[in-house]
């Protein structure tokens, strides 16, 4: 039974479809109790007919429902509606990594910055023994407040589940699934997340596959036996330390890759330096201050050393015309206090006046 857009079943208002693939349809929801949009992902009972689909998404459930990270989309519920099984989990309002690169390479400091984020959600996956194995720019959201969230995890296997597909099939992304996993290896773990996320961050600061072509099997074939085109030869504004950097998560060998998501984040952010050359090069630089006008001076700031004074002038000897007349007392004006010397006028003025009035009195 497919829902219908405006309906509600128990609790939840259908708004409309996200996606519909092979492993169910995705709606986007109003949970009415919560007044909380989510998403609602359905396995139908026609899909329930298959018993391996309902291993996968029974694990998808268990799995993300043990991951709790900022920068993992948040697992809230698992249920039936009428006989089919449905989760719930956050609905992140963002844009993709993959409609993101639509616009072209996005500028390497940002690129160091999603890709900390979203190797430390790999860190903590890997840490509580689940590997993604879907890791593509499509499942990874810049959400409204710029940070990554990782999602999609369809394909996502916990190191002590049964093992789902046989020896020798191929699960995972085309253009982003590691030499491991074409080969088919059983023992697949947290390095072929290191090598899928390497493929997404060559896109990130290229704009191009790594390896791109519509034959599936040739770009297998690339991922086991070539290296892509270094970086910096196709984004000239790259730093080539890019290049060694990258191409280590890239290593065909898992051996001779970064260890773990850890490992990697920590050579990304040793290119910070050239993160904020590549930020000035492109224009995305802090807006700078405006001027300090002659009115406003930060105090914090350096200020330029000021030019010692020059010492006062030495005054010329007094003539024996301006010199006074000797034993005439030297008034030093300097010396007396402003206040006393009105206090002092007022007293002459006064007594003056006094003398007027007792000799200008008698006469009249």
């Amino acid at each position: 039974m497919a829902f219908e857009i405006g309906q509600v079943s128990h609790g939840y208002e259908f708004i409309e479809v996200l996606k519909s693939q092979g492993h169910g349809v995705v709606y986007k929801v109003r949970n009415q109790l919560a007044d909380r949009l989510e998403t609602l992902k359905v396995l139908s009972r026609e899909l329930q007919k298959d018993k391996e689909r309902v291993q996968r998404f029974l694990r998808e459930v268990k799995i993300h429902a043990h991951l709790s990270l900022p920068h993992i989309a948040t697992f809230y519920n698992a249920f039936e509606i009428d006989g089919e099984i449905v989760m719930t989990a956050e609905l992140v309002e963002g844009v993709s990594l993959e409609d993101l690169l639509a616009d072209g390479p996005i500028p390497v400091f940002k690129a160091v910055e999603y890709a900390s984020q979203t190797l430390d959600a790999l860190e903590y996956a890997h840490a509580n023994g689940v590997i993604h194995r879907n890791i593509t720019p499509k499942s990874l959201v810049v959400a409204s407040n710029g940070n990554i969230k990782v999602g999609e995890f369809e394909l996502a296997r916990s190191e002590s589940d049964p093992r789902l597909t046989l020896t020798g099939m191929v699960m995972g992304p085309t253009h982003y699934i590691s030499p491991e996993q074409v080969k088919g290896l059983e023992d697949v773990d947290g390095r072929a997340d290191v090598y899928s996320f390497g493929m997404v961050f060559y896109e990130l600061i290229t704009g191009r596959k790594p390896f791109d072509s519509d034959n599936q099997f040739d770009v297998m074939q690339a991922h086991v036996n070539l290296l892509p085109e270094p970086p910096s030869q196709l984004n000239t504004e790259l730093p080539p330390e890019v290049d060694e950097t990258l191409f280590k998560a890239l290593a065909k060998d898992r051996q001779h890759r970064y260890q773990s998501a850890g490992e990697f984040r920590h050579a990304l952010d040793n290119l910070l330096p050239a993160r904020r050359e590549a930020a000035e090069l492109d224009g995305s630089q802090e807006t700078p201050l405006a001027p300090v006008s002659a009115e406003r001076v930060d105090e914090g700031a350096p200020q330029p050393a000021l030019a010692p004074a020059a010492p006062p002038e030495e005054a010329d000897p007094p003539t024996a015309e301006s010199a006074p007349p000797a034993g005439d007392p030297v008034l030093n004006t300097q010396a007396l206090d402003p206040g006393l010397v009105g206090l002092g006028v007022f007293v002459v003025i006064m007594i003056i006046g006094f003398l007027a009035l007792v000799i200008v009195g008698p006469r009249s």
